[in-house]
């Protein structure tokens, strides 16, 4: 098994969950696989019917070395192709994205208008150590995680790698840069979800978030009990269930 990853065990890959021709595309956030995704995916599918496709990202589920290769156009590139590949077998679109897998759900509301609504998880728009990164790549290859506790009472196995390539953290940081220019662009009602517990990211992302979009419909909701991978953590039923509520548009 692939010795670079917290649970290998499994499927770290690309799914597609079939169904009506209403789409949700997901993604994953940095470092992880589509397994911090995959939860929510069956509930929707199950509950609503809805297909459900989620890409997984460049670089990732392999080696840090392939991230550490990665470039931030490779994930932005990777977020539009999967867009064409739900849009040619659905008719109308939402989106959904955990961590930097929300900014990228952020960049296709911002390019994007047809979209009909956006959900994000802890969206990654400020995280400690980017211009350190930055500095740092050409001498050292990575950091071992710290704050990640893939393994605690409520919480479901996470999936990625164990440790953060510097390369890839300082293209990260060039992705927050764009998506922080294309926020005032989205129109389209948005759903930020946070929890107080994050020890991953500045817990301002997701205020900045809601303050920045255009859209009239938007709602931050923090959760007390959650730390930054909300879809996996004790709350996660309740972020189901309110994201299901919001994208039917449920009182």
């Amino acid at each position: 098994m692939n010795d670079f990853l917290f649970n290998p065990e499994f499927d770290p890959n690309t799914f597609l969950l079939k169904g009506s021709t209403t789409g949700l595309l997901l993604f994953h956030g940095f470092t992880a696989t589509t397994l911090e995704v995959r939860e929510l995916a069956k509930e929707i599918h199950t509950k609503l019917g809805w297909t459900v496709y989620a890409p997984l990202l460049p670089g990732h589920g392999t080696s840090p070395q392939d991230l550490a290769g990665t470039r931030c156009q490779d994930w932005i590139n990777c977020a539009e192709e999967a867009l064409g590949i739900l849009k040619s077998s659905t008719t109308s679109w939402f989106l959904g994205g955990e961590s930097m897998g929300g900014l990228l759900a952020l960049y296709l509301a911002a390019c994007h208008p047809e979209i009909k609504k956006t959900a994000v998880f802890a969206p990654a728009l400020r995280i400690k150590g980017v211009f350190k990164a930055k500095l740092l790549r050409k001498f050292i290859f990575g950091s071992p995680k710290r704050t990640l506790r893939p393994t605690r009472e409520g919480f479901l196995p996470w999936q990625g790698y164990r440790i953060n390539p510097l390369s890839a953290v300082a293209e990260l940081g060039d992705l927050q840069k764009e998506i922080l220019k294309k926020l005032p662009e989205i129109h389209q009602p948005l759903l930020i979800f946070q929890g107080k517990q994050d020890e991953t990211i500045d817990h301002r992302s997701a205020s900045m978030v809601y303050n920045a979009v255009s859209s009239i419909q938007k709602e931050l909701v923090e959760l007390d009990d959650c730390g930054h991978c909300v879809l996996l953590d004790k709350q996660r039923n309740d972020v189901y269930r309110q994201t299901i509520d919001f994208f039917l548009d449920k009182p």
